[in-house]
């Protein structure tokens, strides 16, 4: 699964979260959201309660208002923890499955501005501007480190990657196309300027 695949999935997780969330807090009963489960006899006191802990799928914090401040669940996927400001937005998104953690940031109109993650093959950030677009992306695996900046549309404007063999800078235009790239490789340094078309017009050495 992409990391746009799992940040859509998250996305439409919390909306149906949020609609369970806005039901509960009309009902101003957050204790309707705990599910207990069964606790070992070992861990259960002379009246069958646990002494140490509390076990449920999913627990809601509201504050004095009834307005839900926090969320925590586990379902088959994994664990979800959602973080809401004093207006009830969500604000804050940390999820952990079979692919690893990820944690999303958003503003007070609702746009993601931040994410932070590790999947299998290495970990990622990302950040986007006040559209919700992505503004830069910073990833580190197995094949080296790159950081990718995006244009006002969200296109590839420019990138900066390591490779085993040296860094590398790339500049594109607006319709995405390589227009200068930048080199050091142990043969020494080297820079390619090129035309719309792709064409080499200058380089060095």
């Amino acid at each position: 699964m992409t990391t746009e695949e799992r940040l859509a999935k998250v996305e439409r997780e919390l909306a149906e979260t949020r609609q369970e969330l806005a039901e509960l807090a009309k009902r101003r009963a957050a204790r309707e959201c705990v599910i207990p489960l069964p606790v070992p006899r070992d861990e259960q006191g002379a009246g069958g309660v646990g002494l140490n802990e509390v076990r449920a799928r999913r627990l809601v914090l509201v504050d004095d208002e009834g307005t839900p401040r926090a969320a925590l669940r586990v379902d088959a996927d994994g664990l979800d923890l959602y973080l809401y400001d004093a207006a009830g937005k969500t604000r804050a998104v940390l999820r952990v499955n079979a692919e690893g953690p990820c944690l999303g940031l958003r503003d007070a109109a609702g746009k993601s501005r931040a994410f932070l993650g590790m999947e299998p093959d290495g970990a990622y950030l990302g950040l986007g501007d006040a559209a919700g677009k992505a503004g830069a992306a910073l990833r580190v695996d197995a094949d080296g480190s790159r950081l990718t900046l995006f244009g006002a549309a969200g296109e590839v404007r420019a990138g900066l990657g390591m490779s085993p063999d040296g860094p590398v800078m790339a500049l594109l235009d607006a319709a995405g196309k390589e227009r200068a790239v930048l080199g050091v490789s142990p043969d020494g340094p080297a820079m390619v300027l090129l035309d719309a078309a792709g064409e080499q017009i200058a380089g060095l050495p």
